[in-house]
């Protein structure tokens, strides 16, 4: 890392490096290929060389929106950018959820190139034909490169001359909250945070990475894949869709290339989990795993146990799981535990958690029906500065609940072409607005959540996720298959609770869990649910995130209405016959 001002130089320095260090593609139980640094510095030279034979120039943007079974194409693509100062735009693709995702994006660029595989260009077409969104799609289309273009051996392309203020990429948010959002990232965002990120786990030349998150991913893309090379350490990339397959792979693999650094969302942990069963692998030694990192939105106290429990027989240690705290407007990481340190929780009163308010602190196991567990994230990172505001700007001190605000050099200064909703969330002296509500305690940082989500119903608030894990003790319903949302209703000015909850068993079956959800959530939090209705399928970011904003916009658009009709049809029908049984 010294010397190392800008990401094209921390290229070249890896590529030159004496040591055969580079990436591990995994693509399938005995399937790989491996590529060294120096490989990735050639082919990207390459593929430079191409798109400025297309035209493309420093300062154009450039599109990539590449399946991940092609993770080393894209790699070549986003490093030949990074090298010819073309700004780079990863995308994630399309599915029928976000096929709008990459034109709302290309129409916020100012005058985009795009590489979009022909399966991606297919789908495009299959979702968005006919839709407002049309035009769109024709100029993306129009402005498309071939990938048989970019892949020709031609020659190496010039490399630019790059400063730390320069773009190194548009990360667009994974749109959790709406419409997404370009973070601008800087040479110096990034190099600062992924030294900071370095240090935060204590890493060395002796660790290497694993990763299946999306190269489209904060994560996947700063954390695992361009601290690795920056570092000069082995990483290991497995598609996020060969996971979906074989998410066992992800720890076999880990075990058979003794990899120390890997990551997991609450998604991938579960899902992990559900699959692993109660198989046992005797081969399995973990001892070699460092740390797993987990930064879910919030992070799922339960499943990490169940992780952490069912693996020690596997010589997996307790203080491998990293609960951290990073978004991409910070260039991933915020704030980090100690390194040797076990994750630790705190109990407070729900009650309690409201902006302003002193947070009231409780034993564990006190009061349970008040008490909600939280996991501490840590300390800021170190050039990453936290402080805690009240919805008037006010600084609060230690202990009171606020919105979290971040500063520093990793931290992003714009988001791209649009200064209305940067002087929005950035403010003059540089502090970003996260729209995460938490509290400091003992010096690190509790994250409750995104105040976005926040349930208000008379004049109490309520958290989603403590609604869901609540749910989670009634058999048949997991973490990621159930989602309280709010829907504002001005006319009773209150919240409406609507609990989404993923079914797709007979109808009849149906009516028996919400009844059961319903009484649950009254006796245990002592709020009337509106509604429970069961959806084939909830919307998720690429990292597994629940949009929560997706689901309150399917139900306003009217989307659910026949399966609010189906509930109210069999419920009658059950009515009508525990009657005409009574008369019996």
């Amino acid at each position: 890392m010294d010397n190392i001002l800008t990401l094209a130089e921390g290229l070249i320095k890896s590529a030159s490096n004496s040591s055969e260090k580079g990436i591990f593609f995994i693509k399938g139980e005995d399937k790989e290929e491996f590529i060294s640094y120096k490989q990735v510095y050639l082919g990207a030279l390459k593929v430079l060389y191409n798109l400025q034979l297309q035209g493309l120039k420093a300062g154009d943007e450039l599109i990539i929106q590449i399946r991940d079974t092609d993770n080393k194409l894209f790699i070549h693509i986003f490093w030949a950018c990074i090298l010819g100062k073309i700004i780079p735009v990863p995308v994630s693709v399309t599915h029928r959820e976000n096929a709008s995702k990459v034109l709302k994006i290309f129409r916020q660029l100012k005058n985009p190139k795009a590489i979009v595989n022909e399966k991606c260009l297919e789908d495009l077409e299959k979702f968005i034909i006919g839709t407002s969104f049309s035009e769109s799609l024709e100029k993306l289309e129009a402005s498309s490169i071939p990938i048989d273009e970019i892949t020709k051996d031609r020659g190496m392309g010039k490399v630019e001359l790059i400063k730390q203020e320069d773009i190194a990429f548009i990360q667009f948010s994974s749109g959790s909250t709406g419409d997404p959002k370009g973070v601008v990232l800087t040479h110096k965002n990034l190099l600062t945070n992924i030294g900071d990120i370095i240090e935060g786990f204590n890493g060395s030349e002796r660790d290497s990475t694993y990763s299946w998150m999306p190269l489209t991913h904060d994560m996947g893309i700063i954390g695992l894949h361009m601290l690795p090379l920056v570092f000069n350490i082995n990483q290991y990339l497995m598609p996020t869709s060969l996971f979906v397959k074989n998410p066992v792979l992800w720890i076999k693999k880990i075990n058979e290339h003794r990899v120390t650094i890997t990551a997991a969302s609450n998604f991938g942990l579960r899902y992990f989990l559900d699959k692993l069963k109660d198989t046992e692998y005797h081969e399995w030694d973990l001892s070699c795993i460092r740390k797993v990192f987990n930064g879910a939105e919030p992070i799922a106290v339960d499943i990490i146990k169940e992780f952490l429990y069912k693996l020690a027989i596997y010589r997996l240690k307790r203080d491998t799981m990293y609960t951290v705290y990073g978004m991409a407007d910070a260039s991933l990481a915020v704030a980090f535990p100690p390194s040797d340190e076990e994750f630790s929780c705190i109990y407070v009163r729900r009650d309690s958690l409201n902006v302003g308010q002193p947070i009231v602190e409780l034993k564990k196991g006190e009061e349970s029906n008040l008490s909600m567990e939280l996991v501490i994230e840590g300390y800021s990172v170190k050039h990453c500065n936290i402080r805690i505001v009240d919805d008037n700007l006010n600084i609060l001190e230690e202990g009171r609940l606020g919105n979290i605000e971040i500063s520093g050099d990793n931290v992003t200064k714009e988001y791209y072409n649009n200064p209305e909703l940067t002087k929005s969330i950035i403010s003059e002296d540089g502090w970003l607005a996260t729209g995460d509500l938490g509290f400091i305690k003992g010096g690190r940082i509790v994250v409750i959540g995104r105040s976005k989500d926040v349930i208000r119903i008379n004049g109490i608030t309520y958290y989603p996720h403590y609604i869901e894990k609540k749910c989670e003790d009634i058999e048949g319903i997991s973490t990621g298959r159930i989602v309280a949302c709010a829907l504002e209703d001005k006319l009773i000015e209150r919240d409406r609770l609507i609990i989404f909850l993923l079914f797709k068993r007979r109808m009849e079956d149906f009516i028996d869990f919400a009844e059961r959800v319903k009484k649950l959530i009254g006796e245990q939090i002592n709020i009337s649910v509106d509604e429970v209705i069961p959806v084939k399928s909830i919307p998720k970011t690429t990292s597994g995130k629940v949009q929560r904003f997706k689901l309150v916009e399917m139900y306003k658009k009217g989307e659910f209405e026949e399966s609010i009709n189906n509930v109210s049809e069999v419920l009658s029908r059950k009515v009508m016959d525990t009657i005409a049984a009574a008369k019996e």
